[in-house]
This record gives structure tokens, C-alpha cells and sequence, in this order.
């Protein structure tokens, strides 16, 4: 018979201890446990290629891009070069009427605005359809540039292109700068695409981005130096430095990607044959002007030539190093580290946006014609270059606790950009408070212009009015005034005839007046501009009176953070740059107003 031992005394006491003690219930799960589960839902991936939070972050970009784009564009009246484009694309929207012109730049935006006018009618706010499509466009090829950029990197692109202040507003302008942004987007996407990859399909994508771009402004021919010349440098490196281009990988090498498109002479030549396709497309005007083939080429080269002895805009050649701390204020701060960063320890495509940023500063302010809607050539690489860089730092083991410096240089500059972007886009961009705005239509002549219409109405049946513009004042009003077939533009005013209205530019009003005895006068303002002598006269001692002088710094900084000017722009002692004008209305039809 087995005999039961005895437990411990102590293992006795511990036992009946724990059966006296009730199992206490368990805590409730705090509100914090549920954030773990939605970070692992947030970093999961998706089929895009990029982590749920970087997904919804750059949908919620985009859709801020379309809106910030296409929103109330037909507020602010057409600047002088906005109006010619939309005339000269509106007749060829009536008639297909168009001969290449080197002075309105290429033919695209013409065609293309055209094309806008067609689906949705003829408005101010439709001549800027094509820019804002364009500006949206710009923003969404970040995205195949992933693979270059970083994912990081490609969403801080977007980002930053987002609210750039000189990409909103000239998204939001009827010029060629736009469209070139996203045609150059496609020509570095297709340089990236094949060093990395050899697809063929990079070849037709980058041959026909070029001819587009071509097409649509001479500053490609830049672009195009820039692109060239580095691929010419690295080529040489690799070709005389022993062993270098054995040891590169073909992604790294431009001598085996220059070498691998040689070999496939098929492809190199269906590239040609696309260039030449949308290249001759363009510039004989869908082949009804066949004569103006060569003029893509030899007469926008000289044009182009022709202007850096005119030096449009004659502003210094430090124009640029003000302009971009002023609007790509990201770009200015960290610049320079993403450069000696990416320089160093970059890849081929690091250093190709190191070399971009760096030639197109000191090239575009080389170039006699400097012009605000220029710097967004200074704004793409800059942008792509910084996004590139803070992405990699971002993307290290707790990159954002190391680099918190960094992370809210970069959030407040972006709430900074936006605080300027988006009143300039809005609020006062037909009001010279900004060196954005150049030559800006005043709010005074769709006011005219509405005068117009109403003595028109009331004289005649709609447009059949007679009036009298002098060349001086031609644009914006050829564009205003465009379906009033009995309003001339002559170069000089003389005898009126039965014209219900006259303009005469401020300059010539007194020999016009003789003419003009039995009409009422009422000056305007046609166009305006920055008071240029806020910058132009500042001396290098500027920061030592800046933190001197205290009315200086307040007027400085009331203009940093809210543009107010030292006075207001429309007083009549204040040294601002405008060209006025005279509208006379007959005498017997004053009443009509």
C-alpha cells in the first residue's frame, strides 16, 4: 500500500494561500492599444507600389492639386502675353488659321487651347484650362519617377510641387512654362527609364517628349544642354578612366546605355522617326504650311539667340538668387546639403539632379531674358533634388526622430508656401504686390470692357458697336473685344469718324485730343507691375540696415508675411510701374455708362 507524503508545511500554507485568493478580472484595454494595429494597416503595402500611408497622402495631394488648380480661374483678367495665346489659339478654333511665329514661342499651347475651346466653350477661365491640366499633370508624373526618387522621395515631391507658389500660380497662367514642366518630367523620366531598365518603351516616350517640348518653348534647347552635356562628361569619364566603366553596373553606366540603344538601330531609328512625326506635326501646322518645317529649328534658334542681346525684363543676374528663397524657400535651405549629400554618395541619377539644379541656376541667370515664369525651371530640379534627399533621410532607422530639425524646417516651410501661394493664386494676383506678378492686366479693363458691352447693348445689337484702339493697347482688348467686328486698331489716332469709343495709350492722349474734342475722358490703369526699385536699389549693407534700421525691418517683414507694401500700390506718390490709358466715350453717349 502506497503511503501519501506529507506536502511541505510551507507548500502546505502556499496552496491553501492562492485557493483563498480570487483570480482578479482583467484590466480594460486602453484606447492607445488600438493604435498599433491601425500603424501596421497604415505601413501594409499596396499594389501601387507604395505603403497604405503613402498612397493616401498622395491622393490627398492630388486632389488638393486639381482643386487648387482649376478653381476660380476666370477671376483675374488676362495678362498681355495670356491674351495673345488665347486670340491666337481662338482663331484657330474658328478658322484653323496659324502660322508659326517664333515670337509667341511654339505652337502647342496654341492648338491645345484651341482643342479646350472646342469642349468647353470660350471663356477667360477655358484659355487656362491647358496650363491647369498641365499643372496637375506635372504633380502625377512624380509618381513614375518612384523608382529614382524613393517612394519617401517621391511623395515629398509631390508635395512640395504642390504648393510651390511659382507652380500653383503659373499653373493658373496662360503661358508655355507649365507645359514644358511636364514635358521635361517625361524627358528625365525616360533618361532614368532607360539607363535603368532598357525598355524600348523609354526611347519613344523621351523622343516625343523632346519634340513636344520643342514645340512648345525654345528654352528646351537648355534643358536639352543640360541633359547633353552630362551624359557627354560621364561618358568621357568612363571612356578614359581605367577600368571605371567594367566595374559600373549597366544601370550606373551611360556608355553601356549609349552603347545597348547604338546596337538596336531599329529602335534608334523608330525614335527619330517619332520626333520627327510630332515635330513636323506641329510647325507646319498639321502639314496645310509644309514650308515651315525648318522654321522649328533655324528661326526659333535665331529668334531665341536674337533676345539674350535684348535682355527682356533687364533684371540683374542675381534676379534668380532672390526669387528663390523668396518662393521655393525649401529649395534655398536645403539645397545645398541635399548637394553635397547626393554628390558624394549618390547614385548616377543622385548626381545627374545635382548637375540639373546646378547648370539650370547658372545658365537661366546667364541668359539676358530673366523672367518670373522662368524660375519654375529652377523650381523642378531644386524640388526633385531636395525630395530626393530628405526622403533618404527620412527613410533611416527612426529618420524622422534623428532628423526632427529637418521634419519641422520642412512643415513650416510648407505651411509658409502655401500662406504665400495661395493668396498670390486668389486674392491679389492681378495686383502688383508680388515679383510673381509682371505686367499683370489691371481689374480696370474688364471694367472697360463691360462698359463696353453695356453702351454696345443699348446703341446697337450686341457686338456691332464702332470703336477705335491705338496698337499701344491692342492686347489685352483684341482678346476682350474679339467679337466685335467694327472695333479697328490703328497706330495712330486720328479723326474718329462715328466711333462711340476710342483708347489711346496715356503716352499719346494729347495728340489725340484734337481729334477727340466732343468725347468724354476716363483714365485707367492697362497694366502694372512690382515696384522693381524695392530691389534693384538695395545695396550690400541691405542686413546690416535690416537690423538696424527698424522701419526697414517692419516693412520687410510686413511684406514676408502678409505682402503689404510700404505703401499702397494705387497711391499716387508710390514709384510703382504701370502703362495707363485713356478710353473716350462720345459725348452724346456718356449717359449710357
Amino acid at each position: 500500500m502506497a503511503v501519501k507524503k506529507a506536502a511541505p508545511p510551507a507548500a502546505q500554507s502556499k496552496s491553501k494561500k492562492s485557493r483563498s485568493r480570487r483570480t482578479p478580472p482583467p484590466p480594460e484595454e486602453p484606447v492607445s492599444a488600438h493604435w498599433p494595429a491601425i500603424a501596421v494597416w497604415l505601413r501594409t503595402e499596396t499594389p501601387f507600389g507604395l505603403s497604405r500611408w503613402q498612397l493616401l497622402v498622395f491622393l490627398a495631394v492630388m486632389v488638393f492639386v486639381a482643386f487648387t488648380r482649376f478653381w476660380d480661374l476666370g477671376t483675374r483678367a488676362l495678362h498681355h502675353d495670356e491674351s495673345m495665346h488665347a486670340r491666337f489659339a481662338w482663331d484657330i478654333y474658328r478658322s484653323f488659321d496659324y502660322r508659326y511665329n517664333p515670337l509667341l514661342h511654339g505652337p502647342f499651347q496654341f492648338y491645345f487651347t484651341a482643342f479646350m475651346f472646342f469642349l468647353f466653350g470660350v471663356s477667360d477661365a477655358v484659355a487656362r484650362f491647358g496650363p491647369a491640366l498641365f499643372g496637375v499633370l506635372s504633380v502625377l508624373l512624380v509618381y513614375p519617377l518612384k523608382p529614382y526618387l524613393g517612394r519617401n522621395g517621391m511623395v515629398l515631391a509631390a508635395i512640395l510641387m504642390a504648393v510651390s507658389p511659382p507652380l500653383l500660380y503659373f499653373s493658373r497662367f496662360a503661358r508655355n512654362d507649365i507645359y514644358v514642366v511636364a514635358w521635361t518630367m517625361l524627358i528625365v523620366l525616360a533618361l532614368f527609364g532607360w539607363l535603368h531598365t532598357r525598355q524600348r518603351a523609354y526611347i519613344y516616350i523621351g523622343t516625343i517628349a523632346v519634340a513636344l517640348s520643342l514645340a512648345t518653348k525654345e528654352n528646351t534647347y537648355i534643358t536639352l544642354a543640360i541633359a547633353g552635356s552630362f551624359i557627354i562628361i560621364r561618358f568621357l569619364q568612363e571612356q578614359f578612366t581605367p577600368g571605371l566603366a567594367a566595374r559600373l553596373p549597366s544601370h550606373e553606366s551611360v556608355k553601356s546605355a549609349l552603347a545597348d540603344l547604338w546596337r538596336d538601330w531599329r529602335l534608334l531609328v523608330a525614335g527619330i522617326v517619332a520626333f520627327l512625326l510630332v515635330f513636323v506635326t506641329f510647325f507646319t501646322a498639321f502639314y496645310t504650311h509644309p514650308q515651315d518645317f525648318a522654321s522649328g529649328v533655324i528661326k526659333a534658334l535665331e529668334y531665341w539667340l536674337a533676345q539674350q542681346d535684348v535682355g527682356r525684363g533687364n533684371q540683374p543676374i542675381w534676379y534668380y538668387f532672390m526669387q528663390v528663397p523668396l518662393y521655393e524657400l525649401i529649395v534655398a535651405v536645403f539645397a545645398l546639403p541635399a548637394l553635397w549629400f547626393l554628390a558624394r554618395r549618390g547614385n548616377l541619377t543622385d548626381r545627374f539632379l545635382c548637375y540639373w539644379f546646378v547648370a539650370a541656376v547658372v545658365l537661366y541667370s546667364l541668359a539676358g531674358e530673366r523672367m518670373p515664369w522662368l524660375v519654375l525651371h529652377l523650381s523642378l530640379p531644386g524640388i526633385l533634388l531636395v525630395a530626393r534627399f530628405l526622403g533618404q533621410k527620412f527613410a533611416e532607422p527612426n529618420g524622422l526622430r534623428r532628423h526632427r530639425i529637418a521634419l519641422t524646417l520642412f512643415l513650416l516651410i510648407g505651411v509658409y508656401a502655401l500662406h504665400t501661394g495661395l493668396p498670390l493664386a486668389y486674392a491679389h494676383g492681378d495686383t502688383p504686390r508680388d515679383l510673381l506678378v509682371y505686367v499683370q492686366t489691371t481689374p480696370d479693363v474688364p471694367y472697360v470692357v463691360a462698359q463696353i458691352e453695356q453702351i454696345s447693348r443699348r446703341l446697337t445689337t450686341d457686338t456691332e458697336i464702332v470703336g477705335l484702339i491705338d496698337n499701344e493697347d491692342s492686347w489685352p482688348f483684341a482678346w476682350y473685344l474679339r467679337d466685335y467686328t467694327k472695333v479697328g486698331y490703328i497706330a495712330k489716332i486720328g479723326d474718329p469718324g462715328e466711333a462711340a469709343f476710342v483708347i489711346v495709350t496715356a503716352s499719346e492722349v494729347e495728340s489725340a485730343r484734337e481729334h477727340l474734342s466732343n468725347y468724354v475722358p476716363f483714365r485707367y490703369r492697362l497694366r502694372w507691375w512690382f515696384p522693381e526699385h524695392l530691389y534693384r536699389e538695395l545695396k550690400p549693407t541691405f542686413w546690416l540696415e535690416f537690423i538696424t534700421n527698424p522701419t526697414t525691418r517692419s516693412n520687410f517683414t510686413a511684406w514676408l508675411v502678409s505682402r503689404k507694401m510700404p505703401r499702397p500700390v494705387d497711391a499716387p506718390e508710390f514709384r510703382f510701374g504701370s502703362q495707363d490709358f485713356y478710353f473716350f466715350v462720345r459725348g452724346d453717349l456718356v449717359h449710357l455708362l
